[in-house]
């Protein structure tokens, strides 16, 4: 269950990293007097998804994956977001969602059948695969989707704004 346990550090972990960003983003709009609209349909490439899906989808797994995992019915949302404030607040709610699990849910993960959208009926995977071949990546890939395209967009943002505080604890080895 140790791997799970890591799915919902990161996931948290990242949750609080858009937060921090869409800040910055918030504040960079501001302070250069640029609508909301130009980050918000901010691409890095015209054939992917702007930053205002990339947060979408990424607070969405946020929440989907895990409860997926513990064979819980995933909180949906709807994808009205217009401004920063609002992908603000759907991150903050998914993180609130995300903050509602435990350990124990995820005690039968390993063998829990994960059913995907795109899956040819009667087809699925299991938890512990889904986990290590889908979870965590595509998660991550969208959160740093959406941090790259407030960087091409130049809102200051740097490493520590995506890494976040870590836990530091004094040496024992001395």
């Amino acid at each position: 269950m140790e791997k799970y346990s890591v799915l919902l550090d990161i996931t948290k972990q990242n949750l609080q990293a858009l937060l921090r960003i869409l800040d910055k983003a918030e504040a960079h709009v501001k302070e250069k007097g640029i609508e909301e609209s130009v980050l918000l349909s901010a691409r890095l490439y015209p054939d992917m998804m702007d930053f205002t899906k990339q947060i979408q989808i990424s607070s969405d797994y946020g929440r989907k994956d895990l409860a997926l995992l513990a064979g819980k019915e995933p909180v949906k949302m709807e994808d009205t977001e217009t401004t920063i404030a609002q992908l603000k607040e759907r991150v903050q709610k998914s993180l609130d969602v995300v903050n509602t699990f435990t350990m124990e849910d995820f005690a039968h993960a390993d063998t829990q059948q994960v059913k995907l959208f795109w899956f040819p009926e009667g087809m699925h995977v299991r938890g512990k695969d889904f986990l290590n071949q889908f979870a965590i990546s595509n998660f991550l890939f969208h959160v740093v989707t959406a941090y790259d395209i407030l960087r091409k967009e130049g809102v200051n943002i740097g490493k520590a704004d995506f890494i976040g505080d870590m836990t530091m604890v004094p040496d024992t080895s001395a």
